[in-house]
């Protein structure tokens, strides 16, 4: 393995692993994100999985029962969720300070090209289809706030 500022750098998940780390951040491409978190869960690690969760529904039951099975701790990455402005608008709604909402209306999008603009979107995951990218998975984001909001 590589060591970078304190960081070591492993080529092999089991390589990782190996040392048990208390939590494991699963960042790869969403195509990736079960086989990973299988592996991860399988070893006994807590696991924050980057959004989300997977690509495909296959595997998903067998994840949740490891972390089941092992008592581990796993949280999909919707971080949105915990910006001020999004916990004030959900205090809000909670507490009917704007009163009763019986009715909503979202609306999203984004020009992929300017998403990131520090890499060529055609080679992002959110790019790929094979990678687990579209607009269902990348934006979902959204998604899970009107979840959040409203439920």
């Amino acid at each position: 393995h590589n060591v970078f500022d304190g960081i070591r750098i492993f080529e092999h998940l089991d390589d990782a692993l190996a040392l048990k780390p208390d939590i494991c951040f699963i960042c790869n491409p969403t195509s990736m994100h079960l086989e990973t978190a299988i592996a991860v869960a399988e070893s006994g690690c807590n696991l924050f999985i980057e959004k989300p969760l997977a690509n495909r529904l296959d595997g998903i039951a067998h994840l949740e029962k490891l972390i089941r099975e092992k008592n581990l701790v796993a949280f999909v990455g919707y971080q949105m969720r915990f910006h001020s402005l999004i916990q004030e608008a959900k205090k809000c709604i909670d507490e009917s300070l704007i009163g009763n909402v019986i009715v909503a209306h979202f609306m999203n999008g984004e020009y992929l090209p300017d998403w990131h603009p520090y890499e060529d979107y055609r080679q992002s995951y959110a790019g790929q289809k094979e990678l687990g990218g579209g607009v269902a998975l990348t934006l979902s984001h959204e998604i899970d706030l009107i979840y959040h909001f409203f439920v």
